[in-house]
């Protein structure tokens, strides 16, 4: 079913397709809002039918348009048909078979079609909640990556679950591809995503159960087939938990590292920063470079996007703004520019795409609004890795 008016909801995962159009999931009633370019960015919202949408979360797009939607509410994957124009009733819902999806949260597109979809472990990674410390529990049941592959026509009965062996996963939340077909994975140790500061068991709650397990990026390496056990992890075991990731043109690996909801504990971990492996060191963990201070304004940043010229974007739900570091200036913090205030609509923001134009979106779930930052960032043609 679709519906003309937008009935924005706690929105989640943003991206544009090759047409230019804006999409974004509504993870509170469970929906997929398209704004149409071509007719003023004029709302249409899909939900029922066979798209089983439950508490969608990231959104994807491959390079015929199509949608993926990760729903860790009912462990499952939707995909929105471009042939079908969209059509809720030719919506095709992936779940069982072989696919162990366990609170798929993250989704990537890889340069043959491939879906890749990371399996936190979690049922409830995101609130609110009655009791609250169901934001604090650990990772468990099935925690890796998920494999839909073209090849089987994205056939649940052929899925791929990849875990175990050199591959450190635990409570992996967002994915991306790099120029060479690799698979890199965000791994938190400990599930708490889009939680504000002050809210939930951060605060109030102490005897939550404290972080456990590798917290850094792993890489499943094409040239082995993704084998976990040719896999390589960078990080640590003690934080900042990596909660976003993005690649550059030059294949180097960002993360967002945020200390969200662990105020509590005695020995806080260093967070609301961002972290770039480079690919010229081999992203060895004692080349890599911390980007915190100055001017950029962190606030346990999430979400991280790269735009054409190689400008990296932020969002910070801890004081509701987003972060530009700019190319041009070397990442210098003190050339940061922060994005805010009562104009800008930001209220918890959690999802951000560049379009073609350099017109910046950003969702903001605390205020159901989706915002447009005209022209601010390099014009970003659709594109999905090429090997």
């Amino acid at each position: 079913m679709t519906n003309p008016i937008a009935n924005i909801d706690s929105p989640q995962g943003i991206a544009v397709d090759s047409n230019g159009n804006i999409w974004f999931v509504n993870s509170s009633n469970n929906s997929v809002t398209e704004f149409a370019k071509a007719n003023s960015y004029a709302a249409t919202t899909i939900y029922n039918g066979n798209t089983n949408f439950s508490s969608p979360n990231a959104i994807a797009i491959d390079n015929n348009n199509n949608i993926w939607v990760t729903n860790p509410g009912n462990n499952s994957v939707t995909e929105l048909m471009a042939s079908s124009s969209y059509s809720a009733t030719s919506a095709v819902n992936i779940s069982g078979g072989t696919t162990s999806f366990n609170a798929p949260l993250g989704i990537a597109v890889d340069h043959n079609g491939n879906i890749w979809v990371t399996d936190t472990g979690y049922t409830a990674p995101y609130g609110p909640s009655s009791s609250v410390c169901d934001f604090c529990l650990l990772p468990s049941g099935f925690n890796g990556v998920t494999e839909l592959t073209a090849a089987s026509g994205y056939s649940a009965t052929s899925a791929v679950n990849i875990s175990g062996g050199a591959a450190n996963f635990s409570g992996p939340i967002a994915t991306a591809i790099d120029h060479n077909g690799n698979v890199w994975v965000t791994i938190t140790g400990y599930n708490i995503p889009y939680v504000p500061s002050g809210s939930g068991c951060g605060i109030i709650t102490p005897s939550c159960p404290a972080p456990s397990g590798f917290n850094g990026v792993t890489e499943l390496k094409a040239a082995s087939g993704y084998s976990a056990s040719s896999a390589n992890n960078f990080g640590n075991t003690q934080g900042p938990y990596s909660m976003g990731l993005a690649v550059d043109s030059l294949n180097n690996i960002w993360l967002t590292d945020t200390e969200t909801a662990l105020s509590y504990l005695p020995n806080k971990f260093a967070g609301n920063s961002l972290t770039v492996l480079t690919s010229v060191s081999g992203y060895a963990a004692s080349s890599d470079v911390q980007f915190s201070g100055g001017s950029t304004n962190f606030s346990s940043p999430t979400t991280i996007v790269v735009d054409e010229s190689d400008n990296i974007w932020v969002a910070s739900p801890g004081n509701n703004s987003v972060t530009e570091l700019t190319q041009a200036s070397n990442y210098a913090v003190g050339s940061a520019v922060n994005f805010g205030g009562n104009n800008t609509g930001f209220n918890s923001p959690s999802g951000i795409a560049v379009d073609e134009q350099g017109n910046v979106w950003v969702t903001s779930s605390g205020s159901n609004t989706i915002t447009e930052l005209v022209g601010a960032a390099a014009p970003t043609p659709f594109s999905v890795p090429l090997k």
